[in-house]
């Protein structure tokens, strides 16, 4: 009976060992969450007037649908799925697709500054068109982020999701006035 309560007593502190001399964050990768999606907002405080940013449609997000600030409504066209492509706490990089339909992702075109942002393939699609900065410290909430895409072709400095108010486009632009998103998960209707 002794040699059991030994046994017993050793694994308990061998457990106990291995329990608090793993780090609980070991792992920079955010948590696996599907449980919801993301949305962008313009304004930090949950109580202020809900802006988003919205797939401009009435029916389902398909290739070509356009992406416009809106109010929010709590619709799946306002949520995002974001897809991690790097790590960190700083400026990680993703590819924002809709949570209505994830084969299509926010994209640059890069046929011109201004070009209004839209929803295409990311398959077959060129990486570098749709995998976004998300410009910003990433260890607070919600985090505060420019959506940014690299200098490529006719585009000689990166280009930022620009807004031009309410019920309006968003477009590709390298600098612009509100281009300061708030992601945070949960509904993004105002209660």
């Amino acid at each position: 009976m002794k040699h059991i309560a030994q046994i017993l007593s050793f694994s308990l502190a061998l457990i106990l060992a291995i329990t608090f001399t793993t780090p609980v964050f070991a792992d920079t990768n955010p948590p696996e969450d599907t449980a919801h999606a993301y949305h962008f907002r313009t304004a930090r405080e949950y109580d202020a007037p809900r802006y988003v940013l919205n797939c401009h449609t009435n029916g389902a997000v398909v290739s070509g649908t356009k992406v416009s600030l809106w109010q929010a409504t709590g619709d799946i066209s306002q949520e995002w799925y974001v897809d991690w492509t790097s790590y960190g706490q700083y400026n990680r990089t993703a590819v924002l697709r809709s949570n209505q339909n994830k084969s299509l992702a926010l994209n640059a075109n890069r046929s011109a500054v201004g070009t209004i942002c839209d929803m295409l393939p990311s398959n077959g699609n060129i990486y570098n068109d749709y995998n976004v900065t998300l410009e910003g410290d990433h260890s607070v909430s919600p985090t505060q982020v420019k959506l940014r895409l690299p200098a490529r072709y006719n585009h000689t400095s990166p280009v930022f999701v620009t807004t031009h108010g309410i019920q309006n486009y968003c477009t590709w632009n390298y600098t612009g006035v509100n281009q300061t998103w708030y992601m945070a998960d949960g509904p993004s209707k105002q209660k």
